[in-house]
């Protein structure tokens, strides 16, 4: 749900820039989910935040809290229309959505065909700094930007935990979409599949495009 709580707030914020410096206060942690892959940073209870720190919070170290503080104050009707956008339902407490449908956010800050050019930009911008480094770009060269963001649940209910990573790789001139979705017992199997699977993806649009 994070990337979609960052584009609502964006979205209102380019009729609304006052929403971003709203202020928020942080009392303790009310989340029970448990992380396998922990942010290096999070909120300290008693203090207050922006919305602008918790968009980043939320999206750079995957901060639950921040996520939680952040649907607490949206406006509903603009998360609505984002999941819309997708012809996808939004329950109050999962999300059933598929691979492709998922990629479909990034498609559409790529193309800026939702958000306004400049919030398009900021919001790929905060996803290139998302700190879990061990997916999609984990292979990948040092010098390829990559604006993505990974998932993970622990649920035994469907078959196994899962890990999603989904995002954006800025190959020379030929940028590509990838989305990969997961699902085991071991954390590190999947996490290890995911990057097996995007060095091989490069590979092949390396071969293609590395002489053009």
């Amino acid at each position: 749900l994070k990337v979609p709580i960052m584009m609502a707030y964006y979205k209102e914020a380019e009729s609304n820039p006052a929403v971003l410096n709203k202020k928020i206060l942080f009392e303790s942690s009310t989340e029970i989910l448990t992380e396998y892959f922990k942010g290096s940073k999070s909120l300290v209870p008693g203090q207050t935040y922006t919305v602008e720190d918790l968009i980043e919070r939320m999206i750079i170290y995957s901060d639950n809290d921040a996520k939680t503080l952040l649907v607490q104050n949206v406006d509903i009707n603009q998360l609505n229309d984002v999941f819309n956008r997708l012809g996808v339902y939004m329950p109050e407490t999962n999300v059933n959505i598929t691979v492709r449908q998922y990629s479909t956010f990034f498609r559409i800050l790529f193309n800026a065909s939702y958000l306004n050019k400049d919030n398009s930009e900021k919001a790929l911008a905060l996803l290139d700094k998302v700190e879990f480094s061990k997916g999609l770009d984990n292979q990948l060269p040092s010098n390829i930007k990559i604006s993505h963001k990974f998932g993970e649940r622990f649920d035994n209910s469907y078959g196994g935990n899962q890990l999603h990573d989904c995002g954006i790789v800025y190959y020379p001139n030929h940028p590509y979409l990838i989305c990969i979705m997961t699902r085991g017992n071991n954390f590190d199997q999947l996490v290890s599949a995911i990057s097996d699977i995007s060095k091989i993806i490069y590979n092949e649009v390396d071969k293609q495009y590395k002489n053009k």
